[in-house]
């Protein structure tokens, strides 16, 4: 007598993986990177969905490609906050401004590992939604005979350095000389000393 064939049932299941270019379709790639709104002084990237990454570890060569010191500070550190998003602690010296990148170095894949690993990628850090202003103190003298000069100092704390810019204003009856207004406006430093002879009655320096 004749038998049909029957078909054997497959055991287990074929695991499937996700195929990415090298593009922004990859999972492990940036969306973006915003300032920290409570000091500035850090920088919170975010990534299209949980990835790989977990740890904490010096940024150089590391989560971040090579040779980025000078805008993150020597020392910086890469902490994975979440699977999806990686906050970079800037340390002193860092340049990073909003509207400048950071390149993000390749490796990474999705959580579940069903993905390409990433290839290294630029990712453009955005102001804060809140920016956190600086505290500032300013000291100098409440008047100054002719013949002296007058020193101010500002000291201030911030998550960055600082740089600074000196105004003097005068009042209704009083102007401010073109001198004083043009030496004030070449300092940055956080301290401004000139002749008082600059003074042409009462002002106000800032």
């Amino acid at each position: 007598p004749s038998h049909a064939a029957m078909p054997l049932p497959l055991v287990g299941a074929l695991k499937s993986r996700r195929t990415f270019p090298p593009s922004a379709s990859n999972l492990a790639v940036c969306t973006c990177g915003i300032f920290s709104y409570v000091t500035g002084g850090k920088v919170h990237i975010d990534f299209k969905a949980p990835t790989n990454g977990t740890g904490i570890a010096e940024c150089d060569r590391g989560a971040l490609s090579a040779g980025q010191t000078a805008l993150t500070g020597s020392g910086a550190v890469c902490e994975w906050t979440s699977a999806s998003r990686m906050t970079v602690q800037l340390e002193f010296g860092a340049t990073l401004l909003p509207g400048g990148t950071l390149s993000v170095s390749g490796g990474l894949t999705a959580e579940d590992g069903l993905s390409d690993r990433s290839v290294e990628h630029s990712v453009t850090v955005e102001a804060p939604v809140l920016v956190s202003l600086p505290a500032v103190t300013l000291t100098g003298p409440n008047q100054v005979s002719l013949c002296d000069t007058a020193t101010f100092t500002a000291v201030g704390s911030a998550s960055r350095p600082l740089t600074y810019e000196w105004t003097a204003e005068g009042s209704a009856s009083v102007n401010v000389s073109a001198n004083l207004t043009a030496q004030l406006a070449s300092e940055s430093g956080s301290s401004v000393t000139f002749p008082a002879s600059l003074l042409l009655g009462a002002a106000v320096v800032r």
